[in-house]
């Protein structure tokens, strides 16, 4: 993630990781930032989900953010590969 971003916690009820909604990136940005925090040889999932070699770091990025009525991605952080997900940040996308 970029050193420096503010974060703001938004508490969810539904057994879900908490959203951690981040500073707004540009496209452009948003997708360097994704292949940095994903790292070398990371795979590509269906649905826009991206996944990192060790299995524990993933970007979401497909329909649902790109037509959403905020454009925007999620860095998450799972507690093992293939576990849950305890980290959820959300990045709003501008135009470039």
């Amino acid at each position: 993630m970029k050193e420096g971003m503010t974060i703001q916690v938004v508490t969810r009820k539904n057994g879900k990781a908490p959203e951690i909604k981040g500073e707004q990136l540009t496209e452009k940005q948003f997708l360097k930032t994704a292949e940095e925090w994903l790292g070398p040889e990371y795979q590509s999932l269906s649905n826009g989900r991206y996944v990192s070699k060790d299995g524990v770091r993933q970007v979401r990025y497909g329909k649902h953010e790109t037509v959403n009525k905020q454009h925007h991605g999620h860095f998450e952080v799972y507690d093992k590969p293939g576990g849950k997900v305890i980290e959820n940040k959300v990045i709003a996308i501008i135009k470039d």
